[in-house]
């Protein structure tokens, strides 16, 4: 992997609590970039990422959260389909 050749100073400007992370969205694994080695939520790959040293790509096999893989476009769970786990949640209000 390339080093980053844009000037990401202004960053620093903004005082944040926790650094920035990036998220691309790829078709095709990356070549050069190492795979993530455990599983976590979404959330949680997140401060990895702030957290890391290196950049990870993840993979179905790393998510350990069913909703975040729904939102991130992989199959969904017929659980979330039917709305069941939304109403577990509280999220949706009955009438």
């Amino acid at each position: 992997m390339s080093p980053c050749t844009i000037d990401l100073s202004v960053f620093k400007k903004f005082n944040f609590e926790s650094p920035p992370a990036g998220v691309k969205f790829l078709f095709d694994k990356p070549e050069d970039i190492k795979r993530l080695g455990k599983k976590l939520a979404f959330c949680q790959m997140l401060r990895e990422a702030q957290q890391s040293k290196a950049p990870f790509y993840i993979d179905l096999d790393n998510h350990d959260c069913e909703p975040a893989k729904y939102l991130l476009g992989y199959d969904i769970p017929k659980q979330f389909e039917s709305g069941r786990f939304g109403t577990a949640l509280e999220i949706f209000k009955l009438s």
